[in-house]
């Protein structure tokens, strides 16, 4: 803080400088307007304290403190018409490398199986072995083209899904039988009426043979049933059959194969009744073994032996029975 000394000396060297100053203004207006202006010469003019100035005393001796300043910073110097260069900096952002993603697909190759149809089991009970025209077409099994044809009747059967219109189509349209000229009626009189017309009827199964079911068979309705056979296995082991109007399908149509000697569905026929015709295969006939009759002797069945006496004898050979 500023003492009162200090204040009441600043303010008497100002005052001194400032009457000095008017008085030599006076004075210099004074002697211009006299003239001697040219003779005196003009002061020089005093430079001003700065008002900043402070008298600052330490102990006895007047110290002159000036207020520091702050450094100006220096103005630069423009020239005129100069021209400006802007330079332009560029600035490189580093690139982020791009990220690959490599997705891996497992292909499955699907695997063919290839299988080998398996015969129907050997057993009592019969197999189904196709079922509907399409899958029996499909499968390997003919439907004999009943599908187109079985709304028309054959020899005066009910069209349609029924087992004696089938059967009658397939006799006259495939095996080349001529329709009878009697009526055969429902499937369980087909035997009795074929019969009574020299139709042989026995129990020995054949290719175009009419397997008969008559009433109250196993499974069989109060009407019967007949069915085409289409094969038959060795020994008459077993037969393949195709019919209509006995299938799961929605035509009714299909195939069984029938074992020897079968009760459960399908049965084994009670017959099988053989309508000539002339494209069924004809079987092959079994080789018979004629028999043998006893005695039969015969001269060149004797033959000659020796005896150790060296004696002739005729021996008498038996013929042998196979």
């Amino acid at each position: 803080m500023e003492t009162g000394l200090q204040v009441f000396l600043e303010r008497s060297v100002v005052g001194v400088l400032r009457r000095t100053a008017v008085l030599l203004a006076v004075l210099t207006t004074t002697m211009l307007g006299l003239g001697v202006g040219s003779a005196v010469a003009r002061p020089a003019p005093m430079t001003p304290l700065a008002p900043a100035s402070r008298l600052l005393t330490t102990g006895s001796a007047l110290t002159a403190s000036t207020p520091a300043t702050t450094p100006t910073t220096p103005a630069v110097a423009t020239t005129p018409n100069s021209t400006v260069t802007t330079t332009t900096s560029t600035v490189t952002t580093p690139t982020t490398p791009a990220v690959t993603t490599t997705t891996t697909s497992t292909v499955t190759t699907p695997t063919v199986t290839t299988t080998t149809p398996t015969p129907p089991p050997v057993t009592t009970e019969g197999v189904l072995l196709c079922s509907g025209y399409t899958a029996c077409s499909t499968g390997g099994f003919t439907t004999n083209g009943y599908a187109a044809n079985e709304k028309t009747s054959w020899w005066r059967m009910y069209p349609g899904d029924n087992c004696t219109n089938y059967v009658a189509y397939v006799e006259s349209q495939v095996f080349g039988v001529t329709a009878p000229t009697y009526l055969l009626g429902d499937a369980d009189q087909w035997a009795a009426n074929a019969g009574a017309n020299g139709v042989p009827i026995d129990d020995t199964p054949t290719v175009g043979a009419v397997a008969f079911w008559g009433a109250g068979t196993v499974g069989m309705k109060r009407y019967g049933h007949v069915a085409i056979v289409e094969a038959v296995g060795p020994n008459d082991s077993y037969i393949d059959i195709s019919q209509s109007g006995m299938g799961k399908s929605d035509d009714g149509y299909d195939w069984e194969r029938i074992y020897a000697g079968s009760t459960v569905w399908e049965p084994w026929p009670n017959s099988f009744i053989h309508f000539p015709g002339a494209n069924i295969p004809q079987p092959q006939a079994k080789p018979v073994q004629a028999p043998v009759s006893w005695p039969q002797v015969m001269l060149s069945q004797l033959t000659w032996g020796t005896q150790s006496s060296g004696a002739a004898n005729m021996l008498l050979q038996l013929p042998m029975l196979g």
